[in-house]
């Protein structure tokens, strides 16, 4: 053996069966997923990255709104030829 150290062998950590985390260890070991988790979704962000996301969501937020407009032109052209298709029997041409 080296330096003269002696090892003890603790059996009862390999049986058969479910090992639990002391509350303490669970929460050392959440803490270290959190920090993973947020390093993870940050890590690609670069202040240029950001910038360019932002002017995305611009971009996305006004063309959601001529989206709305658009279809709310849409729905009236299309009820005005519906009507007009309905009514076309009623006028001579």
């Amino acid at each position: 053996m080296k330096d003269d150290k002696v090892l003890a062998f603790d059996a009862a950590r390999h049986r058969p069966g479910p090992r639990y985390a002391s509350d303490e260890q669970r929460a050392a070991s959440d803490r270290a997923y959190a920090q993973m988790v947020a390093q993870a979704q940050d890590a690609w962000r670069t202040p240029e990255r950001r910038e360019q996301d932002a002017e995305i969501a611009c971009v996305i937020g006004r063309d959601q709104a001529m989206i709305t407009d658009a279809q709310a032109r849409r729905d009236a052209t299309y009820w005005r030829y519906v009507e007009e298709s309905v009514n076309a029997w009623k006028t001579p041409s």
